[in-house]
């Protein structure tokens, strides 16, 4: 798990430049045709599919950089959480620093990352679902 945190820290700054990239050149009709053809696809455990009337998780496809990084930002959240839940009883000072930090990327996306998207997504990424990830962050920061 500590080296899933360490591969999302390297992996978001790489995204974050891409993106900016992107937006530099979000006139040329060859990258918004490639963007377009992503194929970008999330699960969530919140809702089932009706595919074949099948029970398992429900996909969601997104083609779109910015979804993708406000998932990878809510993955980074969920998992310093997890984090600092192993860590709880050897370490309170640094479980508490990383349930701030998981409350405060929560907080982010509640507040700017995934509030413009108006695509149909996981419930799990509200931003009310984000808020209410925050607060349980803090909360659990405090015990």
């Amino acid at each position: 798990m500590h080296l899933d945190l360490e591969k999302l820290e390297q992996y978001l700054p790489l995204l974050e430049n891409l993106i900016f990239h992107v937006d530099l050149v979000c006139s040329n009709h060859l990258v918004v045709h490639w963007i377009s053809e992503l194929k970008i696809r999330w699960s969530t455990a919140l809702c089932s599919s009706s595919f074949f009337h099948l029970r398992g998780p429900k996909l969601f496809q997104i083609d779109n950089l910015r979804y993708e990084l406000g998932m990878m930002l809510y993955l980074y959240a969920a998992l310093l959480r997890e984090r600092a839940m192993e860590i709880l009883s050897a370490d309170l000072v640094q479980s508490a620093a990383l349930f701030k930090e998981a409350a405060g990327v929560f907080q982010h996306l509640a507040n700017e990352g995934l509030t413009s998207l108006s695509v149909e997504r996981p419930p799990e990424t509200t931003p009310s679902m984000c808020t209410v990830m925050s607060l349980i962050c803090l909360t659990e920061a405090q015990v």
